[in-house]
């Protein structure tokens, strides 16, 4: 992103990476995308991607508008 990537262009592909190189669990990586999204400068964005992504139209709109995450 610090090379002027959009986050919705590059989150799919380095959460896989992470995932196969850290050996990261789907509870893991849904915890990490809750935590991210307190914390991170582009936290909102990467739970907004993430509940659309994983949760299709209706539930990840609905995760959105209750600010939850969406399980994986």
């Amino acid at each position: 992103m610090a090379k002027g990537e959009k986050l919705t262009d590059i989150a799919e592909s380095t959460s896989f990476k992470a995932a196969k190189e850290f050996d990261i669990t789907n509870s893991h990586y849904t915890a990490a995308v809750e935590l991210l999204s307190m914390v991170w400068k582009y936290g909102e964005a990467l739970l907004q991607w993430h509940n659309l992504h994983y949760g299709g139209t209706e539930l990840g709109v609905s995760a959105n508008k209750d600010g939850l995450v969406v399980q994986i």
